[in-house]
């Protein structure tokens, strides 16, 4: 992995043969390398996460969290936002008139209108209902400390690591989020039909940690009680893309 930057290599604005990525492999990170690698875009990826109180990150993204994103002079963050943009800019996909897409090699919007909503409720419903859930299941019994935490080096829990009630709590919503999903997702290859796009994108982060994890070792989030997800997974999965980009960052 390259060494953390000190400084914004890229102060003019992103370089011409590609884009920038800030942030190390977080889960949001990871999800914007996966769309440049779906969609064969360079990303200049930058490892930055001590240096996201720095003033020159902060003038990047005020929010002084991780990914941030230069293409040219445009400067973004939030991970949908940047992944929704990749998709429209650099996917070979043209609309017609009355609104239809025709996609090619590589595309990932959806075709249609209605397609399009279906991706984007679930993409929300991805990083506003099954996101704030996990995230404490997955650092709390995986990392053993509070949200945004390194693992711990020992095994042992880690100071504000979520208590045994409020991780009950946790799994009983997150029990919830993914069944909902997997009843969304029953005869269904992919979250808007036979073809995978954005949509699937999202879901399939926070799923990659359900799922590498067995659920976490929780009975309630036992995998086979999500059967459409695990079945969803395996093809999202086996993409090469995902296999570069997330497949690698579960623990």
């Amino acid at each position: 992995m390259a060494e953390e930057p000190t400084q914004d290599p890229f102060p003019n604005g992103g370089p011409a043969d590609g884009v920038v990525v800030y942030g190390g492999k977080t889960s949001r990170v990871v999800k914007v390398l996966w769309v440049c690698a779906e969609l064969r875009v360079k990303a200049y990826h930058l490892p930055v996460m001590q240096q996201r109180s720095a003033a020159w990150f902060a003038a990047i993204n005020p929010k002084k969290q991780v990914p941030a994103f230069k293409d040219g002079t445009l400067t973004l963050h939030e991970s949908n936002t940047i992944c929704h943009y990749l998709a429209s800019k650099y996917g070979p996909e043209t609309r017609a008139p009355d609104g239809t897409v025709s996609a090619s090699n590589g595309g990932i919007l959806p075709l249609t209108h209605e397609a399009s909503a279906i991706a984007s409720m679930w993409t929300e419903f991805a990083e506003t209902t099954i996101a704030p859930a996990q995230n404490p299941v997955f650092f709390g019994l995986v990392r053993k400390g509070p949200v945004g935490c390194a693992a711990s080096p020992t095994g042992e829990k880690l100071p504000g690591c979520p208590s045994d009630e409020q991780l009950r709590a946790h799994v009983l919503k997150l029990q919830q989020a993914w069944s909902i999903f997997n009843e969304a997702l029953a005869g269904k290859d992919y979250v808007t039909g036979d073809r995978f796009t954005l949509g699937d994108v999202c879901a399939a982060v926070q799923a990659n940690r359900l799922i590498r994890n067995n659920g976490f070792g929780c009975p309630e989030l036992a995998l086979d009680g999500f059967p459409h997800v695990v079945s969803w997974f395996s093809r999202v999965s086996a993409r090469p893309a995902f296999q570069e980009q997330v497949a690698p960052y579960y623990s």
